[in-house]
């Protein structure tokens, strides 16, 4: 946070200074969780705000520090993730701390002679390299997409540091993350299709090319090993979901028309549609193992990106049945 308390200012420079007056003691019951920030908005900002994905995450994770003895959270000085961290420091009654996630071999240091358990709060280039520094061993940063890990570095009184892996929920798929991205590519067109089809007048509905799309599905769902009926049924919920989105622009549109220029169907459009919907069938044949389940598939259950009913149309056929809370 930008305007700290005294108290807080006071806290982290006893913390910094705790290695000198320990020496090289090294606690039998110290223990650091270190997280990523849960899901972010994609806005483009440099400090966006957590999705409601992420929201769901941090309160996840609160649940799961509920029964632990945490003394000590730490947070870079980012919306997302003191936002993460803020409920599991509600929970436990604690103010956040803020580091420099520029400095993190010193702040590692500072971290080997702590006692109590502590809870780190970071990104996906910092989190996983603060856990290798710990433990003496380099890690790579973690995909951008992945936010359920959670570092365990248990520190033994001989010094002597290991490292576990956990997760929080839902757990990140990287197929069905992938699926999702699809969707949501082939739905963000749809705004100017609309457009196109609102300035030459045409109806909404277009059977005829529906049709050949459905054809051109079919054979490519031999080529990928998917089952036609099945990416048959896909393809129909994204152009189902598709012509929710462009009904809801023509309805906006009755009172404020559209400005700018005319998108290009057949030049542009069509063939920007084409290669989303083969993206769209490739990211679906790898993440078809994993739909089976809402353990796995949670991450196509909502988005920041569509209507809920949208979103439920272009998904539905995909989830497990019953669907996914």
């Amino acid at each position: 946070m930008k305007h700290q308390s005294m108290r807080q200012i006071i806290t982290l420079l006893c913390l910094l200074l705790a290695p000198a007056t320990l020496g090289d003691k090294v606690w039998a019951d110290s223990k650091i969780y270190l997280v990523r920030h849960a899901e972010k908005v994609a806005d483009g900002s440099r400090d966006p705000a957590l999705t409601k994905e992420g929201q769901a995450r941090a309160n996840w994770l609160a649940t799961y520090f509920k029964g632990k003895s945490l003394d000590t959270i730490f947070s870079t000085d980012y919306r997302r993730t003191r936002a993460t961290a803020m409920p599991t420091a509600d929970e436990h009654n604690l103010s956040l701390i803020l580091y420099d996630p520029r400095t993190l071999e010193d702040f590692a240091e500072t971290l080997k002679g702590r006692k109590g358990q502590t809870l780190i709060v970071g990104h996906s280039n910092t989190t996983p390299v603060l856990a290798g520094l710990l433990i003496g061993e380099e890690f790579e940063e973690l995909d951008e997409r992945v936010y359920d890990h959670i570092y365990v570095v248990s520190i033994a009184d001989d010094g002597t540091a290991s490292l576990s892996i956990e997760y929080s929920e839902p757990r990140t798929v990287l197929e069905v993350t992938e699926l999702k991205s699809s969707i949501e590519a082939r739905l963000a067109v749809m705004a100017e299709v609309a457009h196109y089809k609102w300035a030459q007048k045409l109806a909404i509905e277009a059977p005829e090319r529906e049709e050949a799309i459905l054809r051109s599905t079919a054979m490519q769902a031999v080529e990928l090993g998917l089952g036609a009926g099945e990416a048959e049924m896909a393809v129909k919920a994204q152009m189902k979901a598709s012509k929710l989105v462009q009904s809801a622009q023509f309805k906006a549109w009755k009172n404020s028309p559209p400005t700018g220029p005319v998108p290009d169907l057949e030049g542009n459009l069509r063939p920007k549609i084409s290669k989303l919907t083969e993206a769209f069938l490739k990211s679906l044949k790898a993440a078809k193992p994993y739909l089976s389940s809402c353990h796995t598939a949670a991450a196509l259950s909502r988005t920041d990106m569509a209507t809920p009913d949208v979103w439920h149309a272009a998904t539905s056929a995909l989830l497990p049945e019953g669907g996914c809370p």
